[in-house]
């Protein structure tokens, strides 16, 4: 859904207007600054767009998600699937364990 140009409302920073968007980012320009929030997710609780309409379509794409999310959770399991199906992201670091040294004997 496009956004561009919708006037929204935020708990903390009043009213703005939905001046970027990516598939998951919102980018609202308020009053004093600019801010960026991930979409959809933010209209669960902090965002409202201020068209009632806008806002039904919304809730209505935040169910969907929840929908397509509880099916995939619900799918069976294949057991001889990999234990790590996702990759290393930017936050994790995979950790080295040091190797036990032989003690000298003297």
């Amino acid at each position: 859904m496009d956004l561009i140009g919708q006037v929204v409302v935020h708990q903390t920073f009043g009213e703005g207007t939905v001046i970027a968007q990516t598939e998951n980012v919102l980018t609202v320009s308020f009053k004093h600054e600019e801010k960026k929030f991930v979409y959809p997710n933010v209209f669960e609780g902090f965002l409202k767009a201020k068209d009632a309409k806008v806002e039904k379509a919304i809730k209505k794409e935040l169910i969907t998600m929840d929908n397509e999310m509880i099916r995939t959770l619900e799918e069976p399991k294949d057991i001889a699937a990999p234990v790590r199906q996702k990759p290393l992201v930017e936050t994790e670091v995979p950790v080295k364990v040091p190797k036990k040294r032989k003690k000298k004997e003297a």
